[in-house]
């Protein structure tokens, strides 16, 4: 069968292609000739990779004019690797190795004469050699699976995966494509191509700054190649970039412009930002040969301010979302027409500053995720080292407790503290910082410092927590509290006292009894109101040999199962007594119930703390 394309030509003369590298069958060939050819596992794929490490919807190939192949990931789920580098958005230059699951999809500039088309009605079946049987395989409309039906054609021009791409009337097309050699080719002789049109110069200058563009990953020296690369491109007096930055439209990088005027930022002058909403507004270059007498643009301020003349403004766009123009103007009329390819040029050039300034500032997103992480690192590691690192040993009692926060920075506390003055006691504390996150760990931190300051010198329970309270209420936002419980154990007389400022109820158990039973803490949570003082009370607490407490946090009582129902204090209270009384055997058997409740695994809705104290 001929496998010549319509017209008699040779497949590979003057076409891209991709040499397809296949486990377990030989290597082959395929001729790019569509605007959009999209790979992946699914039947409707234009090209087909039957790999289970593979997308139904891997990745879409488009045509970009003379540029060549553009390459978009489609949101798989292994990505698409380029020279061994995940991209999402990348022009291809020939060479290009693409990986995905695993093949290997080598980028051509130039096809060889073996190259096979993608288009059934003009391939033979045998073209594609059989693959073994049990392997997977690569195959394409007219290799043994049906051809994927044209989508239709989107609003924007852009293609529906899979489909055609008819540009919008308003907006030039790209030249024929200019053949170019294939040096990159892998195990082939470069066809011989036609000798370069010599306008083809300046577009082999975009498809060279479109490597360096690919490359790049500095914002600020992208933004200065990009200038530049418009002035090469197309000459003119001014030159400016121009990026959306929310509402505003902030010059990035100029050029030629006069010294005396401010050149950069929202205050920049010589240019016009009406033109600029103009372009953007309307998703197509705005190109004008004397702007005063233009009746679009005449009644513009500053084309009448500045006395403008000839203008060429071109949108940055990327999916849809304009990023910004390149601005050029001139104090002549007509510069433009002198070149017909000004408007191609800077327009071909427009998408692809598009994809690199999409993908500058993707990196720059995961960078600034990848500094946050870290922080919240650093933090979380800092706030772990403010818990006990290990129960205190105290004469006449065990205690153990373990915190669980919903985020990698949690706002409950608890600690242990051992003090000799002014009385020979141990201290016991658990709090709850009302919300989460980082501004939550940060007062949390705040209360464990200064509660361990007035530790030094105010004795009883709720002396301690009125001065913790005068100190705190003044740099609390507003809604933010804080609950807390605090326990004062004397291993001289054995006696424990409690002082509540609205934290939640203690749970009792008295084994030698099985009398269980939950205490209110009582009082008002500090942060709410600037003196404590008749609103919360110390009382105490008659421990015998056995007897076990549980304090816990509202992420406890308050834990939301699958159904929505909450655990609850009876739940709760429940688990302390139905195991082993040993204190740390208890803090990790209800948060074993807590998390059964919420389900192993679901993210926690609040943080979650317990603490487990036994009287010897």
């Amino acid at each position: 069968m001929n496998n010549a394309p319509e017209g008699g030509a040779a497949p590979g003369v003057g076409r891209p292609s991709l040499y397809v590298e296949v486990p377990h069958i030989p290597p082959f060939e395929v001729l790019l000739e569509d605007d959009v050819v999209t790979v992946g596992r699914a039947e409707s794929n234009v090209l087909i990779l039957r790999d289970m490490n593979v997308s139904r919807h891997h990745f879409s190939l488009e045509r970009r004019g003379q540029l060549g192949y553009a390459l978009q990931d489609l949101g798989s789920r292994n990505g698409t690797l380029v020279n061994e580098r995940t991209v999402l958005d990348r022009l291809l230059v020939p060479g290009d190795r693409i990986r995905v699951g695993g093949s290997v999809l080598t980028y051509r500039a130039v096809a060889s004469p073996r190259a096979v088309s993608l288009r059934s009605t003009r391939t033979s079946p045998a073209s594609v050699p059989p693959a073994p049987s049990g392997f997977g395989v690569a195959s394409a409309p007219g290799f043994g699976s049906p051809a994927a039906p044209p989508l239709p054609e989107r609003p924007t021009g852009r293609p529906a995966p899979g489909g055609s791409i008819t540009p919008p009337s308003s907006v030039p097309r790209l030249p024929a494509a200019t053949p170019a050699t294939s040096s990159e080719s892998i195990g082939e002789e470069p066809a011989t191509v036609p000798r370069p049109d010599p306008r083809g110069a300046r577009w082999r200058k975009l498809a060279e700054v479109a490597c360096a563009l690919n490359t790049e990953r500095d914002p600020g020296r992208l933004l200065e190649i990009i200038i530049d690369a418009v002035l090469f491109l197309v000459p003119s007096k001014s030159a400016f970039l121009v990026i959306c930055e929310g509402e505003e439209l902030v010059v990035r990088a100029q050029r030629n412009a006069p010294q005396s005027l401010v050149t950069e930022g929202t205050e920049a002058g010589r240019l016009s930002r009406q033109v600029c909403r103009e372009a953007i507004a309307k998703g197509r270059p705005v190109l004008t040969q004397d702007a005063v007498s233009d009746d679009e643009l005449s009644s513009f301020l500053t084309v009448i301010k500045l006395q403008l003349k000839s203008i060429l403004c071109v949108p940055i766009v990327h999916k849809g979302e304009a990023l910004g123009v390149v601005y050029l103007d001139e104090p002549r009329a007509d510069p433009f027409d002198e070149d017909g390819e000004a408007v191609e040029l800077v327009a071909a050039f427009g998408d692809l500053a598009g994809i690199a300034l999409a993908n500058a500032r993707l990196l720059e997103e995961i960078a600034a995720k990848e500094r946050i992480e870290e922080e919240l690192r650093i933090a979380a590691q800092i706030q772990r080292s403010l818990l006990p690192a290990a129960p205190p040993r105290v004469e006449g009692l065990e205690i153990a407790g373990r915190t669980l926060p919903a985020r990698e920075v949690g706002g409950d506390l608890y600690d242990f503290h051992v003090r000799e003055v002014p009385a020979e006691d141990l201290l016991i504390s658990i709090g709850d910082v009302s919300g989460k996150g980082v501004g939550a760990g940060m007062v949390m931190a705040t209360v464990r410092s200064l509660l361990r300051a007035f530790a030094c010198f105010a004795t009883r329970g709720d002396e301690l927590l009125g001065h913790l309270n005068r100190a705190l209420t003044p740099d609390l936002d507003a809604g933010m509290f804080v609950s807390f419980l605090l326990l004062r154990y004397d291993p001289g007389s054995g006696r424990l006292r409690y002082t509540g400022a609205g934290h939640e109820h203690l749970i009792l158990y008295r084994p030698a009894t099985r009398q269980l039973e939950t205490l209110r803490a009582g009082g008002v949570v500090l942060g709410l109101v600037d003196d404590l003082r008749g609103k919360i009370e110390e009382r105490e607490l008659r421990l015998l040999p056995g007897d076990v407490v549980c304090l816990y946090t509202d992420g406890a009582t308050e834990a939301q199962g699958t159904g929505g129902d909450e655990l609850g204090l009876d739940r709760l209270a429940a688990a302390v007594r139905a195991g082993p009384l040993d204190p740390q055997a208890i803090v990790e058997r209800c948060i074993r119930t807590v998390l059964e409740h919420t389900g192993h695994g679901r993210e926690l809705h609040d943080d979650l703390t317990i603490v487990a104290l036994r009287k010897r």
